[in-house]
């Protein structure tokens, strides 16, 4: 097995793909191995967590509400934590319903980071017109404010639907979220 002296001895890789491993060294685990296997895509995009919600999500095949949305709770954000930026990846175009999209923000601001999203086609978008963060660059700053978190919401829209009917579809979910006490000693002082 390579060490990360036989680095210089690896193959080169000219591309890396979003689901390549990176390994990392998480010091918030306890006993054992630090290292972990962390998506490339979280590195080289600048996210710190992902989450994949597919059609089936038992929150989401639960709704069976007329034009009634599904809202689902991802993270509780920490006090004194920073989103910088997220990012919508449809991967799989929903089917099933004549309309189906999605928002994601916060509990006290539930569209944002990203406006309402239709989900019927591949698509990525990222910061779109968010109250929150809607521009590369804003920062929204989540102070000693309790009961937050990070929450991704879906819609049928208002064609008399219900998101029971849908039959296909994945969504995957990239914030940037860091918690400010992570940064303390990040590097020696000066």
């Amino acid at each position: 097995m390579p060490t990360l002296d036989d680095t210089p001895t690896l193959a080169k890789n000219v591309a890396v793909a979003a689901n390549d491993a990176v390994c990392i060294s998480n010091f918030d685990l306890d006993g054992g191995t630090k290292i972990q296997q962390v998506p490339a895509a979280l590195i080289g995009h600048g996210f710190t967590h992902a989450w994949v919600l597919n059609y089936n999500n038992a929150e989401v095949a639960d709704q069976d509400g007329t034009n009634t949305d599904e809202a689902i709770s991802l993270i509780t954000i920490s006090a004194y934590s920073v989103v910088t930026k997220a990012m919508f990846v449809v991967t799989e175009a929903f089917a099933g319903l004549t309309a189906c999209n999605a928002f994601l923000g916060r509990s006290d601001n539930v569209n944002g980071y990203i406006e309402s999203t239709s989900l019927l086609a591949k698509i990525a978008k990222v910061n779109v017109a968010g109250d929150k963060i809607d521009a590369f660059g804003e920062v929204d700053f989540i102070g000693n404010e309790s009961d937050q978190d990070v929450v991704v919401t879906f819609d049928p829209h208002t064609n008399g639907e219900n998101l029971q009917g849908l039959t296909a579809g994945q969504l995957v979910v990239l914030v940037a979220l860091t918690e400010i006490a992570d940064f303390k000693d990040i590097v020696p002082a000066t």
